[in-house]
Parts: C-alpha cells; structure tokens; sequence
C-alpha cells in the first residue's frame, strides 16, 4: 500500500475506473526499520488509494496465506482470487487455474492461494462500490469495435502515443 500511495503510483490511477484490491500488510521501509520513531503512515496511504479510485477493498493476504500454507510468498495470487470473486477481473477462475498449472511453478501452493482468495472475495463487499462496467465478449465482439475499445484502452493506460503505436502494428 505504501509503494501504491506514492504519487508516481497514484498518477496511473482514476477515480472513474480504477479498482484496487491490496493487502494490509504492513511493510516498513528501510528508513522505518533505521528510525523506529518513524510511524507507518496507514490512514494517509488508505486516503490517498481511495480519493484515486473509484473501490478500494483491503484483505490480509500475506496472512491468509501464510496461515493456509506456511510462506507469505503466494499473496499475489491470493489477491488475485480475491479481486476475480469480486468481478475486479472478467476471467474466467478456470481458465486462471489452467494458466497456474502451465506455468508449473508452485502449482499447488498457487491453486490453493488462488482459491482461498476466491473464498475470501466472496464476502468481502467493497466500501461504496460503483458497478463494474459491464466489457463486452471479445470473442463476440466485431473486430473494429475491439480494436478500438484496446486502443482507448491503451491510451488511457499510458498515452495516445502508445494507443497509435498498437493501431500501427494491428493496421499492419
């Protein structure tokens, strides 16, 4: 969260359609650790997410998952399951599970991180949710709609610059 807060983090996000799902842990810096004095900024940090987002919903993944499985070092994908169940990401879970067990690495750790997450997104409601902007099926979607939904996509990520990079590449 305190890498989130930074403003170089803060400038990619919008009010209008960014969602963060974060973890609480709290990870101090190395200045922290030097000057224990020096106080974990949390009501500031969760300020700041929030008033650049339009949802905020935070869970103790390192935890949960150090809990469930022993090791800290699947929280990521514990955040993942979480903001899927949430409807934060339109994948389909099996089809994230299929990609856990082709990448081989830690597939069991992953998959049960990953369902955990799931199990935990299912009951988290986040504070004042807008609704999630319903994205049509890209495999039902015309091909120009599609291309040039990705391409504000893109510009709305970085800038137009790259938005007309991608229009290059795919008008060949």
């Amino acid at each position: 969260l305190l890498v989130a807060a930074s403003d170089a983090q803060l400038a990619g996000l919008s009010p209008d359609r960014t969602v963060v799902v974060a973890s609480s842990a709290i990870t101090p810096t190395g200045r922290m650790i030097a000057h224990p004095d020096v106080a974990y900024p949390a009501a500031e940090v969760h300020d700041r997410i929030e008033a650049r987002s339009r949802s905020l919903s935070i869970v103790d993944s390192m935890a949960a998952v150090t809990a469930a499985l022993g090791s800290p070092a699947t929280a990521n994908v514990h955040l993942l399951g979480v903001a899927l169940q949430q409807g934060r990401i339109p994948l389909d879970p099996d089809l994230v599970e299929e990609a856990i067990r082709l990448n081989g690495v830690a597939v069991e750790s992953n998959l049960t991180a990953f369902r955990l997450g799931r199990s935990v997104g299912a009951g988290i409601t986040a504070p004042t949710p807008a609704p999630v902007q319903e994205r049509p099926d890209p495999r039902t979607e015309p091909l120009d709609a599609l291309v040039a939904r990705l391409r504000d996509d893109l510009a709305d990520y970085q800038s137009d610059a790259y938005a007309l990079r991608y229009r290059r590449v795919i008008d060949g």
